[in-house]
């Protein structure tokens, strides 16, 4: 016995005779579309810290149909399709962790790198911590942090955009003091400062960021790697590119002093 009531019956009757004229003029018999694209995406969403709550929230799309998308409902499998403006609405929401909800745990490279290039500027930790209103034991741990929250990462960020070309103050010896300190931890430490970094690299995991420069190195000729050979130990750059190119030019530095002194060595073996 059908449990419908008779306007769902009369609403399932209108699209069974809106199917089978569909099928008999050759049309598509739905619009929906395949759901594997948004269901990869919300999973990569979900890789960087982005919950499945706040992909609905973001994307505007109902909870429940993302995790329908996800993983099924019912004891069903996950859905194989879904209607084009879900997945258009999936895919329009970017994969960026500070998206994520303000109490998640994200990468924390992005914001430790800010941290560093703005002691290296000359920024105190003391007033660092000052303007982000912790105390400077907590802000010096966060320079050793894998992860940080959300509302962490999203301060640092306004900090930095806020501070990387200003001058740290120097009315007073402490002031002077405080910069010529912050700037020689950076210089022993190898950070570089916030002109060091590329926005679009800043952010990017260690593993990424290695794998980036290794491929723009090994497009530059010899002499494009000697300029920046010069400038990372003639004039102390810190910039992870161009320590990337310093290490490439000594590398191909060693590999044809090998090759000369193999080419020397041949001629004397042919004489014995």
């Amino acid at each position: 016995m059908s449990t419908m009531s008779p306007l769902e019956r009369r609403i399932h009757s209108n699209r069974q005779r809106a199917r089978r004229r569909a099928i008999a003029e050759g049309r598509p018999t739905t619009t929906k579309v395949d759901a594997a694209p948004a269901r990869e995406h919300a999973e990569r969403l979900r890789a960087i810290g982005i919950s499945t709550a706040r992909l609905a929230e973001l994307s505007e799309v109902p909870l429940a149909t993302v995790r329908h998308i996800l993983y099924g409902t019912g004891g069903h499998p996950p859905a194989k399709r879904t209607e084009q403006d879900h997945l258009d609405r999936i895919l329009a929401v970017p994969a960026v962790p500070l998206l994520g909800a303000p109490g998640a745990f994200i990468d924390a490279c992005g914001t430790v790198r800010r941290l560093q290039a703005l002691i290296a500027a000359g920024w105190s930790v003391a007033e660092l911590a000052r303007r982000l209103a912790v105390f400077p034991p907590n802000l010096a741990q966060m320079l050793q942090r894998s992860q940080v929250r959300v509302t962490t990462a999203l301060a640092v960020r306004r900090l930095y955009d806020e501070l990387w070309d200003v001058e740290p103050p120097q009315d007073t010896p402490r002031q002077r003091r405080a910069v010529r300190e912050a700037r020689e931890r950076a210089a022993r430490a190898g950070w570089p400062t916030p002109a060091g970094w590329d926005d679009d690299d800043i952010d990017l995991p260690k593993p990424d960021l290695t794998a980036k420069h290794a491929a723009q190195v090994a497009a530059m000729d010899d002499t494009q790697l000697g300029a920046y050979n010069r400038a990372a130990y003639r004039e102390g750059e810190r910039s992870p590119l161009i320590r990337a190119a310093a290490a490439e030019y000594s590398r191909r530095a060693a590999t044809a002093a090998r090759e000369r002194q193999t080419a020397r060595t041949r001629p004397e073996e042919a004489d014995r």
